[in-house]
């Protein structure tokens, strides 16, 4: 599996959390889960059952709502997902 399986690509999104697998050229094995947004310890252990079940991969691309400030590695503002503002 972890060597078809190079990127696990997460969308964090209002309703779901979308996933798939990065070979380098396509995008494959996609799936969802729904997103917990108002408890941060549902929404980590969401996050953490989507990577758990990918098994082995080489990296993670996380797209996130809200602003980001990447200078400092904090969300800002979360959009839908109130559980992610300021973390």
């Amino acid at each position: 599996m972890a060597d078809e399986r190079h990127l696990l690509v997460l969308d964090i999104g209002g309703s779901a959390i979308k996933y798939g697998f990065w070979d380098g050229k396509e995008i494959g094995g996609t799936g969802k889960v729904p997103t917990p947004c108002e408890d941060l310890d549902c929404f980590v252990a969401a996050v953490d059952g989507v990577i758990e079940e990918a098994g082995e991969v080489r990296g993670l691309a996380i797209s996130a709502p809200g602003r980001i400030d990447v200078e400092h590695g904090a969300i800002i503002d979360g959009g839908a997902v109130r559980c992610m503002r300021g973390r």
